[in-house]
């Protein structure tokens, strides 16, 4: 007695040591595909006939089952025929028909009615099939239906309408589609849908297992997934070189399995482009390039398509799974993208790069698709592109995409442009990479800034300088103080600009800057307002010529008008006014910057307005209004987008906050994260170390906080920063001592603070003061009542001398009680 058919379990199980045979190391997982094929086999036996399409994506398994399914068949009598379809073949009359009959196949007569031909040729074949089916059942299998020629196609749905009058099994393999594609091109057969999805988990463990001959570690299992994207074939590719090992999550055998993964399928996809017809080909090749700027319809014109329909072409590519699935018409994956542009030369993907971005243009497509496009392209020597790049670049640039505007930016740059277009974009484009890091943007701006050939691009110099500014004034001088330096030459009044804006941070243009100190009384500085404020903020910081420095700070804020302003400037000049107590003529001109640097890409030189406008809220007790310039502007640019140096001070304005509110132990970790890594800056440095000396204070370290408060001055002293309310560390330090007993070093660090201030007034004492009752009280205050305790102590008839302040101030840190009430005792009290 004959042996029955094998079950699927049993035919799938290897029967050889795998992967050495055929097909059974690709049914793996394919059980439930198995079963019903052999269900439909088993009804042909008892003479019923049916259709099967076996769907999935090349080296999901097809030809496998097909070739299992005529093994099975075969074994169980029953007669196969079998075909493939080609890409190769896919023109020739009725080759895939010729595969399944092969001697038996007739040509029919050539007649000039083709349609009649052709119907009666495929009835005289169906006949051909029908007789051997009645003989015995019969089992036609077709293999890339999807590249079939549309006679051998014509024939399958003839055969299929007429299955009832014979035993016959049609079994067809295609790639993915959806039955409407299925329905409108690849074939009309109808019947039973076997889909072939990726493998599971479970089914790429037993593949490893059986490679292996043994257990495999679960996190190569899953790696062995990610990699593979459950494909069988790449799988295979991939895991048979590594069953010399044991196969464990180590380094190098992930890295080796991730590589053979990605050769397994590039090879895959190689192997299937090298097939194509050409037509499918540029098809293929334009969706690359512009599938998701353009419509189907102007992707396919490009294409050129010669042989094929846009709708067979494009369902064709689906059922290779080289298109993904919608619009707009994209590959399957950036790998098989790839793949397809480095099949061509540079030249000619340039070429259709452009003649895409033409096709664009003349479709009116927006702005950042065709910029897109525009990306790969050489110079068009086009006022559109420009227009396109740029608009483009405003676009990523609203929604937070910097990078994106600076690619754009950068490829605008190649196009033909005036000098002043030309600066405009490097302006933007520094500004955008200034927004991506805090270390980036230089190079366009120092363009900008260098470019002396044409008058008109003169203020946008200054908008570069502001930039360079708003990012970290140290980044100014390494850039530009060369420059000049090494021309040997006197330095022209826009060169030296840079120079005098980081003059107090580098020794090495002290020469520069007496020469400006030096020069004429404030009147002969009428009409120069940049270098009116720098002079400003240079004696301001020397603590020399309080009155001349107040001065000329307000001379350059009543001249900066117009083109010739430059915002960095602008903003020292009102830290001038600041530091001598003029806050609401400070707070005026800080005001104006804001309002003139609204545009998008300065939103730096905003931002550091705003940080200057909360330093000085917060020497007023203002707290809450400068928590508010603080939070606005964390909000608009998160701290990996600024400079260490600028981020220093931002963090240092928070600390202070927390300061003036008694939050010690917030300040003190504030200071914690912010970490080492700006110690060389030269005034932001030691402002956190003001400010975590403070903390400390009012936390109880008064060690610590003297450590931290002398070490901010001697930072201070050796840039020759010597004004004592531009960080009053002498005051605090005299504080810090005064708690530790020694009074000798706190009445010196007082008393030299005394003198020094020639701007102890009552205005611009408040700030101090303010902190200091702060640091004294052992609850939180609110700010209302510290604001008027501070302006009631400084609103005295006689101010209190700072050594009698900080040794109040002391005293009331020894006792632990509060500082100040609504109705208290002691000389200051209020």
């Amino acid at each position: 007695m004959a042996a029955g058919p094998a079950s699927p379990a049993d035919r799938s199980r290897p029967e050889e040591p795998w992967p050495q045979q055929r097909h059974n190391g690709l049914l793996v997982d394919r059980e439930e595909a198995c079963e019903r094929l052999r269900a439909a086999l088993g009804g042909l036996a008892e003479g019923r006939s049916a259709a099967v399409r076996v769907l999935g994506v090349p080296g999901s398994g097809r030809s496998a089952l097909l070739r299992w399914t005529a093994d099975l068949a075969e074994r169980s009598g029953v007669q196969v025929m079998y075909g493939r379809g080609s890409a190769q073949e896919s023109g020739l009359r009725y080759g895939v028909v010729q595969q399944l009959l092969g001697s038996a196949y007739r040509r029919g007569r050539s007649t000039s009615d083709e349609r009649a031909a052709r119907q009666a040729l495929n009835a005289d074949l169906c006949r051909t099939f029908l007789r051997a089916a009645r003989g015995r059942p019969l089992l036609v299998v077709v293999d890339g239906l999807e590249w079939a020629d549309p006679w051998s196609r014509s024939l399958l749905d003839a055969l299929s309408r007429r299955l009832r009058q014979a035993p016959v099994l049609l079994v067809t393999a295609a790639g993915p589609g959806s039955p409407q594609q299925a329905a409108s091109g690849l074939t009309e057969v109808g019947g039973e849908i076997v889909e072939l999805r990726p493998l599971s988990v479970s089914g790429i463990r037993t593949v490893l297992e059986r490679a292996h001959g043994g257990p495999v570690d679960d996190a190569f299992v899953e790696a062995a997934a990610r990699a593979t994207r459950g494909n069988p074939k790449v799988l295979c590719a991939a895991v048979v070189p590594l069953v010399r090992g044991p196969l464990t999550m180590s380094p190098g055998t992930l890295a080796e399995l991730t590589s053979r993964a990605g050769d397994a399928a590039d090879k895959q996809v190689s192997e299937l482009l090298d097939t194509l017809p050409w037509d499918l080909v540029l098809l293929l090749r334009a969706i690359v390039v512009c599938g998701r700027e353009l419509p189907p319809a102007l992707v396919c014109g490009l294409a050129g398509l010669r042989t094929l329909s846009a709708p067979r072409a494009i369902a064709l590519l689906r059922a290779a799974g080289l298109l993904a699935p919608g619009e707009p018409l994209t590959a399957s994956d950036e790998e098989t993208a790839s793949i397809v542009l480095a099949g061509m030369a540079s030249g000619a993907r340039e070429e259709l790069y452009a003649a895409a971005a033409r096709l664009g243009q003349r479709a009116a497509i927006d702005d950042e698709k065709l910029a897109r496009l525009l990306l790969s392209t050489r110079r068009t020597g086009r006022p559109w592109a420009v227009q396109a790049l740029r608009g483009a670049a405003a676009a990523g640039r609203n929604r937070g995409d910097n990078a994106a505007s600076a690619r754009y930016l950068q490829r605008a740059l190649k196009e033909d442009m005036d000098k002043g277009e030309q600066a405009q974009l490097l302006l933007e484009l520094g500004a955008a990479e200034m927004a991506q890091s805090p270390h980036a943007g230089d190079a366009p701006l120092v363009r900008v800034f260098m470019d002396t050939t044409n008058g008109v691009i003169a203020p946008l110099r200054l908008g570069a300088i502001d930039l360079l500014y708003a990012k970290g004034v140290e980044s100014v001088a390494t850039r530009l103080a060369d420059q000049d330096a090494s021309a040997g030459e006197p330095l022209s009044p826009a060169a030296s600009w840079p120079l005098e804006l980081t003059a107090a941070q580098d020794q090495s243009h002290d020469q520069l800057l007496e020469r400006l100190l030096d020069s004429s009384p404030a009147a002969a500085l009428a009409g120069h307002p940049v270098r009116a404020a720098l002079t400003s903020w240079r004696l301001m910081l020397r603590g020399r010529s309080a009155d001349r420095s107040q001065e000329l700070a307000r001379l350059a804020l009543r001249q900066s008008q117009g083109d010739s302003s430059l915002f960095a400037t602008r903003i020292m000049a009102s830290r001038v006014l600041v530091v001598h107590g003029r806050y609401d003529e400070a707070l005026a001109g800080l005001e104006a910057v804001l309002a003139e640097t609204s545009q998008p890409y300065m939103e730096a030189v905003n931002a550091r307005a705003l940080e200057a406008r909360a330093w000085t809220l917060l020497r007023c007790a203002r707290l809450k209004e400068a928590e508010l310039d603080l939070n606005w502007v964390r909000e608009r640019l998160p701290a990996h987008r600024w400079h260490t140096s600028v981020s220093l001070r931002f963090t240092t304005l928070e600390m202070v906050l927390h300061v003036y509110r008694s939050q010690f132990g917030a300040a003190l970790r504030l200071a914690e994260e912010a970490g080492p890594g700006a110690e060389w800056d030269a005034t932001g440095w030691p402002g956190l170390l003001w400010a975590r000396g403070c903390a400390r204070l009012g936390d109880g370290d008064a060690v610590g906080a003297a450590t931290d408060l002398e070490e901010c001055g001697r930072r201070l002293l050796h840039k020759q920063i010597t004004h004592p309310n531009f960080i009053s560390w002498r005051y605090f330090a005299a504080i810090a001592r005064h708690v530790c007993g020694d009074t000798e070093a706190a009445t010196r660090l007082a008393e030299e603070h005394q003198r020094l201030s020639t701007a102890w007034r009552k205005p611009s004492a408040v700030g101090t003061i303010a902190v200091g009752i702060a640091l004294a009280s052992d609850r939180e205050l609110g700010e209302e009542a510290l604001v008027r305790a501070a302006r009631a102590v400084s609103g005295s008839d006689r101010l209190p001398s700072a050594p009698e302040l900080a040794q109040w101030t002391a005293a009331m840190l020894s006792a632990g009680t509060p500082a100040v009430s609504v109705r208290g005792e002691g000389p200051f009290s209020v």
